[in-house]
């Protein structure tokens, strides 16, 4: 066995040691994903429970009740949606809104508090984004962007569940701040660990054209309340 293989095998175990990645119950989803649903209607027919940060769904309730507060989910979600720096990517509240209410009736969507999350990579992953432009007038303020990236993190690596991406903005953003590795897309054939996982998004009318990425958080040294930034990596799947 030559020492490509022997590597590859090697992560192949300690992938799956640390992920269900054989039937993955559900995903958790980071903004991109969510601005998705507002810009492609039927995403409810989907056979495949979301996890979705505890601040979308709270921003996406105050838009549907109030069109004041609409402003600012579109902001936040065509930031995460935009593949241009500087242009927010557009999207449609009532067609977001819709999708919602589809995947609630076939109880395919939940807040990720419902998963429970690590309080110290939370609060460590908050503390990366104090300076930001997504700060909301809630009471009392609240860090928005700082907030989901922490639950989402934490969120993953406490319950072992992948993340899904439609864009690089998420892992961009956390750059410089942990380890993010990308996997080659010749290692992503081999596990076919992102096929597994996505299958679902694929297999619905029009899915076969689209791109996703896939992502897991590893620990590699101390987590929890001794959480910093050496003791998590991000790994990605490249689509």
């Amino acid at each position: 066995m030559d020492a490509d293989i022997r590597k590859r095998s090697r992560f192949t175990i300690s992938l799956r040691e640390q992920f269900d990645i054989e039937t993955p119950a559900g995903a958790i989803v980071d903004p991109s994903v969510f601005w998705f649903m507002g810009r492609q209607s039927g995403l409810d027919a989907i056979d495949m429970t979301f996890y979705v940060p505890t601040i979308l769904l709270e921003l996406e309730q105050a838009a549907t009740h109030s069109p004041k507060h609409a402003e600012f989910p579109e902001f936040l979600l065509g930031y995460f949606g935009s593949t241009m720096p500087g242009r927010p990517a557009g999207l449609s509240l009532h067609i977001l809104h819709d999708n919602i209410v589809g995947l609630k009736r076939r109880r395919k969507i939940f807040p990720l508090v419902e998963l429970g999350q690590d309080e110290g990579v939370r609060r460590f992953v908050d503390s990366l984004f104090l300076t930001n432009s997504f700060f909301m007038e809630f009471s009392p303020r609240r860090n928005v962007l700082g907030e989901l990236m922490g639950e989402i993190l934490s969120s993953a690596r406490r319950n072992k569940k992948p993340i899904i991406f439609k864009t690089r903005r998420f892992t961009n953003l956390l750059r410089e701040k942990i380890i993010v590795t990308e996997l080659p897309r010749q290692l992503d054939r081999a596990l076919n660990v992102k096929r597994d996982i996505c299958a679902p998004l694929f297999n619905y009318r029009g899915g076969q054209a689209l791109k996703w990425f896939v992502g897991f958080v590893l620990t590699v040294g101390p987590a929890g309340p001794l959480a910093t930034a050496a003791g998590l990596s991000l790994c990605f799947l490249d689509p």
